[in-house]
């Protein structure tokens, strides 16, 4: 399990001893949910991105309390499983866009430094 996960499952253990009251963080939980997914790169179809997609516009805060304990046992539970292997650094000759062949029977396009026949 990554550090970040360890971490996130500690922050939702200290959530549910303070009663859901979303006082665990500076910046409330909504916050610390936001610098997770950007540091665990997980995948939209994750079920831990699926439940915070599921959460109204005001976010977790904007939920009862008997709500937000729905949230973090779900959120737990989708930690719980396995998660996918971060995505490996390309190096930057790799991020570089090169130019991609059309497709096999396309129209080619005319040269321009060829004279026009």
């Amino acid at each position: 399990m990554s550090e970040a996960v360890q971490r996130l499952l500690k922050v939702l253990t200290l959530e549910r001893s303070r009663r859901f009251a979303d006082t665990t963080v500076i910046g409330g939980l909504d916050a610390y949910l936001r610098n997770f997914l950007a540091v665990s790169a997980l995948p939209p179809e994750h079920r831990f991105q699926e439940l915070l997609r599921s959460l109204p516009p005001g976010g977790y805060r904007a939920l009862h309390p008997v709500q937000r304990e729905r949230v973090i046992e779900e959120l737990e539970k989708a930690l719980s499983g396995p998660l996918p292997p971060p995505a490996p650094s390309r190096p930057a000759s790799a991020r570089t866009s090169k130019a991609v062949p059309p497709p096999a029977g396309a129209p080619r396009k005319a040269n321009s430094s060829s004279p026009a026949t």
